[in-house]
Order: structure tokens, then sequence, then C-alpha cells
């Protein structure tokens, strides 16, 4: 990273930016839709709340190449969160909701922020009623304490 960071600089420092036009636009938007769908991709399973590695190879594929479907679909039902899969809708209704013209006007807070605050508040209300709904510990973001 560093790297690629110091080799940006020097272009910018050489007036090197018109070697950008050497690189055709379908292969920047093909690259960059590509990084899209793996991000999106990676993400599919958080929002489940799949607890297991390789949720694409084991999990969800495993459902089309056995015979016994119902089977495979109570394993992966076994292996989800509906708390993760609650916060993951609500959250995605509520960015659309936000993007809308008329919200605009009431926008105080980033609406990413809104969401992760209210995402982590339902949390807290699942856990604090001990709900079947609330995250597992593997599920949440683990902020390491100060060795200082």
């Amino acid at each position: 990273m560093i790297g690629a960071g110091f080799f940006q600089l020097a272009l910018g420092v050489l007036k090197l930016g018109s070697i950008a036009n050497y690189f055709p636009s379908a292969v920047i938007k093909g690259m960059l839709a590509a990084i899209g769908i793996i991000l999106t991709s990676k993400q599919i399973p958080i929002a489940l709340g799949y607890d297991q590695p390789n949720f694409w190879r084991s999990g969800f594929l495993k459902l089309f190449t056995e015979h016994q479907f119902f089977k495979n679909i109570d394993s992966i039902n076994h292996h989800i969160t509906r708390g993760a899969i609650f916060i993951s809708l609500i959250s995605i209704g509520l960015m659309l909701l936000l993007q809308q013209p008329f919200a605009k006007k009431l926008k105080i807070i980033p609406s990413p922020l809104f969401v992760v605050v209210l995402g982590i508040i339902t949390n807290t209300v699942f856990n604090h009623f001990s709900s079947g709904f609330a995250l597992k510990s593997t599920q949440l973001v683990n902020i390491p304490h100060n060795t200082f």
C-alpha cells in the first residue's frame, strides 16, 4: 500500500497523469464492477449472520449439489442469526429511505453513521432482553483495548 502511494505521488510530481488516457474506460469500469461484486459477495454471509467459514463453498452451494435439499436448508438455517438478518434488513431499508429527497432536509448526521448507531442500539436491546435475536460475540467488531 505504501509503495502504491509513493508510485502515485511520483506520477503526480512528474506530471504523468496523462498516462491514464491509455487505459480504456471499459477496462476501468469492468474492474470497478468486479470489485463491487466481490465486496458485495463478502458481505452476504455477514448480513445473514452465518457463523461458519466458507459460506459460498460449503454452505450456500451445498444446497444445489446434494440430493438432501431440505436437510441442507435446515443446516444453513441452524448457522444463521435471525438478529443479523433483522438488523441487515432494517439497515438497508433505512439507508434507502434516507437517500430519498424528502429525507435530505432531515439530515443531521450522515446516513451510514445513523444506521450503524441504530444497529448497535438494536443489538444492545436484544442483549438486554436476552433475546434469541442477539448477535454472537464472534459477529461483533472487537476493538482492542489500549495496552499503553
